[in-house]
């Protein structure tokens, strides 16, 4: 007889903790162990699978069991650093601006824009915050927030008060402003344009605003004296002779015989009135008038025919009166005493006929009439009539 014992099989006991790990710092990771029927970590949890967060490398083991069978195993977490993001300071523009935004810390970016480079350019319509996450070599991430501003489109008013001007006493002149919605000159008006006739050079100031914005510019209007016209004594000849005119007081000037000298020799057919534009050398100018009285050839000792008679005695009724002289255009006539019709014209200085217009007999009576010089540029100007075959000529000053 022989004897066998059989003996229960050996438990064979081989822990495993699972595979080594790496996390970021911050994140967490599940460990599983195998091998036995009952599991106890190195943290003092039982379970099969626990999770774990550790800020730094960390080494954990399990002591794995199966009917009083038990064996050891381990299994390293490895934690890595994040990277330092950094999106940038934050910024201020204005509406309408763009502006670029660079991250820093890692080797590759990702914006809440979608674009992957380092740097992006943005133009926000309004405030607005920019978010990037930062990866480093290892694949940990950390994100910034920058934020972008946007001020309303800051009004910039930059004043104008036009090109400096240059005028003759007695002149005016238009400045116009620019560089804003709204005006206020140093006369006190507020309108873009204003009119000015100083009588000595003066600079004027504007304050122009737009917006609760204000600029103030200047505009100086120089003032330039006009010249002493003379155009010498009134002079008397005798029918058939000549008489030399000369003019004084300038630097050029202009008869209204057309000649441009100093001095015209002149020989009339009766009493006329001549007149002259002098000019400085500023181009500024005035006129002088001189006349040539006509008396009829006496001869043999016979009595002549009567000379023309002076004016304002041509009759002892006759009244002339013309206003407002200057003039802006419009020119009043009022005439009495008139015992003939006449007819009224006006030249200008180079005496050009401009107005060919009549007036009838007053019988009396005072009569009005209207001349319109308003088409006609500023300047002087010459109104003549008849009254018993004298000429008589006033000067018009035009100012519009």
């Amino acid at each position: 007889q022989v004897r066998v014992t059989v003996e229960a099989t050996k438990i064979e006991v081989e822990a495993d903790a699972g595979e080594d790990q790496t996390i970021c710092v911050g994140e967490s990771v599940t460990l599983t162990a195998s091998g036995g029927s009952s599991y106890e970590w190195s943290t003092g949890e039982t379970t099969r699978s626990i999770t774990v967060s550790p800020s730094e490398t960390t080494t954990y083991s399990v002591v794995v069991s199966e009917e009083g069978e038990r064996d050891t195993a381990e299994v390293t977490v490895t934690v890595n650093a994040l990277p330092n993001a950094n999106a940038g300071a934050d910024q201020t523009i204005t509406q309408g601006e763009s502006v670029t935004l660079t991250a820093s810390g890692g080797s590759s970016y990702e914006w809440n824009t979608g674009e992957t480079t380092r740097s992006i350019t943005v133009s926000p319509n309004a405030t607005r915050n920019y978010t990037v996450e930062v990866f480093n070599s290892a694949g940990c991430s950390d994100t910034d927030q920058v934020r972008v501003t946007v001020e309303a489109t800051k009004i910039e008013v930059e004043a104008d008060a036009g090109e400096d001007q240059t005028i003759c006493v007695g002149e005016s002149v238009t400045l116009t402003a620019s560089g804003g919605s709204s005006y206020e000159w140093s006369t006190g008006e507020t309108t873009r344009s204003i009119t000015v006739s100083p009588s000595e050079t003066t600079t004027y100031s504007v304050v122009v605003s737009e917006e609760g914005e204000s600029d103030t510019a200047e505009v100086t209007v120089t003032v330039n004296a006009l010249p002493n016209a003379n155009a010498g004594a009134d002079q008397t000849i005798t029918q058939g002779e000549s008489v030399t005119l000369t003019a004084s007081g300038g630097s050029s000037y202009e008869w209204n015989t057309g000649d441009d000298t100093s001095s015209i020799v002149v020989t009339p057919e009766d009493t006329t009135v001549y007149s002259v534009i002098v000019y400085n050398a500023s181009g500024c100018y005035d006129i002088a008038e001189v006349t040539v009285t006509v008396e009829a050839f006496k001869g043999g000792g016979d009595e002549g025919d009567e000379g023309d008679i002076e004016e304002g005695i041509v009759t002892p009724n006759f009244e002339f009166n013309m206003y407002p002289n200057p003039t802006s255009g419009i020119l009043n006539l009022k005439i009495a005493g008139l015992e003939s019709g006449t007819p009224v014209r006006v030249y200008d200085m180079l005496g050009k006929l401009l107005i060919d217009d009549y007036i009838p007999a007053s019988d009396g009576n005072e009569i009005n009439k209207v001349l319109d010089l308003s088409r006609y540029p500023k300047g002087f100007y010459l109104l003549t009539l008849q009254v018993k075959g004298k000429t008589i000529t006033k000067k018009v000053v035009l100012n519009n």
